[in-house]
């Protein structure tokens, strides 16, 4: 009998450790090259007593590293920190001192950022950035500075009246790595999402060439020492702010990156609004600028990404919430409908009464999620427009007809006063949708047996439209809040979205809006569209409202 001798197998298991051993010792090779490295180049930037330094990048590596791939990552920071401390001339023990702190920091620096703060990597949110700035750059570091000055002191190489100077030059410089170096490597770390479309790309390399030209132009160019009225620091926050709001955290970490090596290599260099006599003093003012910068585009950029985060997830539950009752609400009208349709002799005056309002119900709750519904899209700056030539008047006509039988049911008189034609360049449907939540604005508050004057007129290019009441009026505390969403006026019902969705649909027409009004006398309430005529004309000098759109990842 014959056995069949198999080839040897290879161990599955056994070839998953010995990869991860693999990856483990790359992650540890990457780290320690990339901290000794750039802690010689720190080290190289005027440094204090031989050892501190006012620009420190391998704190933010550190934490980086350690918030990146976890704490099995510490040997690396150890011994970076202890090569590079070695590479500069200090003893075995000194150096191993210092390893030990920065060690020690970076721990604590992910732990507190990780089990006290859980934090977004991606600081997307405004907490993420206070707690690295908080508890990562400045109660994490303080921990090296104390360490490390310590060690200095036992060896002889800080005197007593230099510990202060040094510990401050230490924790400065570790604290502008947490803000400067770990966004960046945090931020940049995972491209997911990021937009690559043509008009993307060329709006970064527009940003790009803007950074870099005001950066040489503030930090680089002029005379030594004499940085001139218009080469000041705060010529780059437009550009920042820009980074920030249009391209969120990556933006604008890489931008605060861009601008510290420009500006470092020309206070360095003796030129820019921070060079000075005494390198020192440069550098420690260029680093409070540097360390505000980075705190305020962080800010900035993370309030942005949460603000569009909460619109859109407003709009997407609206319109969820709108799907699933649009199929309910279209059923119990359709079945009031054909209950009302019933002779009159099989259907008595109480289920009549009852069926005509059960179809005013479902009227009501399909007209509050249209509503809902615009006002997200207009806070979202979506709102869509299909323009045309319109006439206002003839507009003014259909809307008023349309709510002269609900006056009716309070007595109140309508009234319009309007020239024969207002030619208009808009969308009809949104300017229906105006005119008519202005007219139901006002038979709300209208007394019953009041007036309701709709009027219209042209002024300079400018077609005017106005609906008065003769109601209560409006406290003169009040009015500034009238186009404001869910202000109702004190009144118990309404959403209060009406005059809010009124506003947005005017202003992207390129018009505005208007209120007067008086206690117990009435209200006013109008807006302004560009007269067709001088619509063309007035296209170009128009300020249109401002639309926000979330800031795109990349």
């Amino acid at each position: 009998m014959r056995s069949r001798v198999h080839p040897p197998q290879a161990n599955p298991v056994a070839g998953q450790a010995r990869g991860s051993v693999l990856g483990h010792a790359a992650e540890l090779t990457v780290v320690l090259v990339a901290y000794v490295l750039s802690a010689r180049l720190g080290l190289a930037m005027s440094p204090v007593n031989g050892f501190a330094t006012l620009v420190w990048p391998p704190t933010g590596i550190a934490l980086a590293a350690l918030l990146l791939r976890g704490a099995r990552l510490w040997p690396a920071v150890m011994l970076g920190a202890v090569a590079a401390n070695l590479w500069i001339g200090g003893s075995f023990w000194v150096s191993v001192g210092i390893g030990t702190g920065n060690t020690l920091e970076a721990l604590l620096g992910m732990a507190l950022l990780t089990r006290v703060a859980r934090i977004h990597l991606t600081l997307d949110r405004l907490v993420d950035v206070l707690a690295l700035v908080v508890l990562g750059a400045g109660i994490s570091t303080a921990v090296s500075a104390t360490v490390g000055v310590a060690v200095l002191r036992a060896a002889g190489i800080v005197q007593p009246g230099d510990v202060l100077e040094t510990w401050r030059a230490w924790w400065v410089g570790d604290a502008l790595g947490d803000l400067v170096v770990a966004p960046v490597l945090l931020t940049w770390s995972s491209l997911w999402g990021l937009t690559t479309s043509a008009r993307r790309v060329l709006e970064a390399l527009a940003l790009t060439v803007a950074l870099v030209g005001l950066s040489c132009f503030v930090f680089l160019l002029g005379p030594p020492l004499d940085p001139g009225a218009f080469r000041q620091a705060h010529v780059l926050f437009p550009v920042l702010i820009w980074a920030a709001v249009r391209f969120g955290p990556r933006g604008g970490t890489a931008a605060i990156l861009l601008v510290s090596v420009f500006a470092v290599w020309g206070t360095l260099t003796g030129h820019g609004p921070f060079a000075g006599e005494a390198p020192e003093r440069s550098l420690l003012t260029l680093q409070i600028f540097m360390a505000v910068a980075s705190v305020t585009v962080l800010v900035l950029a993370a309030t942005s990404v949460e603000r569009m985060e909460a619109l859109n997830a407003e709009k997407e539950l609206l319109a969820i919430v709108s799907h699933d009752m649009k199929s309910p609400l279209g059923a119990l009208r359709l079945g009031a409908r054909s209950l009302l349709g019933q002779p009159p002799e099989e259907l008595g005056p109480q289920a009549r009464k009852h069926g005509q309002f059960i179809e005013r119900c479902a009227q009501r709750m399909e007209s509050l999620i249209r509503s809902l519904l615009d006002a997200a899209t207009i806070r979202t700056g979506h709102l869509s427009l299909v323009r045309g030539p319109q006439d206002l008047s003839a507009l003014i006509h259909e809307a008023v007809d349309t709510y002269r039988m609900l006056a009716d049911e309070k007595s109140q008189v309508l009234q319009v006063e309007v020239p024969p034609s207002l030619p208009v360049d808009g969308d009809r449907e949104r300017l229906l949708q105006v005119l008519s939540n202005l007219l139901a604005n006002a038979v709300k508050f209208a007394p019953t047996e009041g007036t309701i004057t709709t009027r219209a007129w042209d002024t300079e290019g400018w077609v005017h439209c106005s609906v008065s009441d003769d109601g209560p009026g409006i406290e003169p505390g009040e009015l500034e809040r009238v186009f404001d969403p869910y202000w109702t006026g004190g009144a118990s019902r309404g959403t209060g979205l009406g005059l809010s969705i009124v506003k947005g649909i005017v202003e992207a027409h390129g018009g505005g809006t208007f209120v007067q009004s008086a206690l117990r006398v009435g209200t006013t309430i109008g807006f302004r569209l560009p007269g067709s005529r001088g619509a063309e004309a007035r296209r170009g000098v128009l300020i249109p409202r401002m639309l926000w759109r979330r800031p795109k990842p990349g």
